[in-house]
């Protein structure tokens, strides 16, 4: 999956890190943590940033192991 926002701000995006009860610098923190990958790019007079996340199998899809059955 992968989700893109855009601003109207040209400065490149700064990972900056929150304390306690600061209302902001969370996002790109949080997005780095959860995404599998993102970046940025100028576009117009802003830029895009984006992040992707790769599906992962359900865990109802997942063969389940009988017992005494040890699968390396």
């Amino acid at each position: 999956m992968r989700v893109e926002v855009a601003d109207a701000s040209d400065c490149p995006p700064r990972p900056r890190h929150a304390e306690g009860d600061d209302t902001n610098g969370r996002g790109l923190e949080l997005v780095d943590g959860l995404a599998d990958r993102w970046g940025w790019q100028p576009e117009g007079v802003g830029k895009s940033i984006w992040c992707e996340v790769d599906p992962v199998m359900p865990v109802a899809a997942v063969p389940s192991l009988s017992p005494g059955r040890v699968r390396c």
